[in-house]
């Protein structure tokens, strides 16, 4: 049994959103990021937090496609939150704060 669409030839689904959760104890850097990230219309911030406990346990809860983060503040340490993460999720995360091959971690 097939389908019909009622779309025509050439016309396309409309995009789905990337669900993305910040989690950065800084206001003026969390600021930024949601200025930054609104300009895109296929972005939906879908959760923020300003400390790591309460950030990775929304990023449990709501499971978005993208997760910005600071690596160090108050909560915890973002290294091992990020470590325990990827390994729960069985997504990678990808940190730009911290590459072993290049900076020790602190």
């Amino acid at each position: 049994m097939s389908k019909t669409s009622s779309r025509t030839s050439g016309e396309s689904a409309p995009a789905r959103k990337v669900r993305v959760v910040l989690v950065d104890d800084s206001a003026l850097s969390m600021n930024f990021l949601v200025h930054v990230l609104e300009t895109f219309p296929r972005i939906q911030i879908a959760g923020q937090a300003d400390n790591a406990l309460d950030g990775f346990a929304l990023v449990a809860r709501l499971q978005p496609d993208l997760v910005i983060t600071d690596l160090q503040m108050p909560g915890g340490d973002g290294y091992d939150k990020v470590e325990a993460l990827t390994q729960k999720l069985k997504k990678p995360i990808k940190s730009g704060g911290w590459d072993p091959l290049i900076l020790p971690r602190q």
